[in-house]
């Protein structure tokens, strides 16, 4: 039995649809309405042989910063070495929250709002007036959460979680990361999160 967190519908049942092979936040659309996505996914098939297609439940209470959504950014080290039997992978300990330029709305479908990589909200005429970039340091991010009283401690409570969820992922990925040449070799990649309202990633 599937059962959706909470955190995920609050009655507006919104989803977000993107094709897999764009970047950037390129063409991904937020909508709610199932006629609306199977002809969306239907005209994203059909513009240029698009095999395969994302829909995914879009969180509807996300933990937010300053009343704005924002995502975690962090950073992972994969190697395989000659001499190895298995990949390794390291976390970078520090990384970023990549925050809105809007304030949350979960009755807006403004991508402004939703989507907070920088490529979108660097067209936003309130970027960068909070924060440089719209990025938010580990340490700001604690002092937010100290000043909510939460008792939270980002580092132990809610890192932990994000690398085993790397850890899941990484191992699941393995063959696909190293298949063209598992000798001498690596890859860096970016992880985003999202924070639900009960701090989950």
């Amino acid at each position: 039995k599937i059962v959706i967190p909470k955190t995920h519908y609050t009655g507006k049942n919104l989803w977000l649809i993107k094709r897999i092979n764009l970047n950037r936040g390129r063409e991904i659309k937020v909508m709610s309405n199932l006629d609306e996505i199977i002809q969306e996914a239907d005209q994203i098939k059909n513009k240029e042989n698009v095999k395969y297609i994302i829909i995914q439940k879009y969180i509807e209470r996300p933990l937010l910063y300053c009343g704005r959504k924002f995502d975690i950014r962090i950073w992972v080290l994969f190697t395989k070495l000659i001499k190895s039997v298995k990949f390794e992978a390291y976390v970078f300990k520090e990384g970023h929250l990549k925050a809105s330029s809007e304030i949350f709305d979960i009755n807006s479908l403004d991508l402004f709002i939703h989507l907070t990589n920088y490529s979108v909200q660097k067209n936003n005429k309130n970027f960068s007036k909070i924060e440089i970039g719209n990025e938010i340091s580990f340490n700001d991010f604690q002092n937010e959460l100290n000043k909510k009283a939460s008792n939270i401690n980002f580092r132990k409570d809610i890192f932990t979680k994000i690398v085993k969820i790397i850890e899941i992922t990484a191992s699941a990925a393995k063959n696909k990361i190293f298949g063209f040449d598992p000798n001498n070799c690596f890859e860096i990649f970016g992880y985003d999160f999202i924070l639900d309202a009960n701090y989950k990633p």
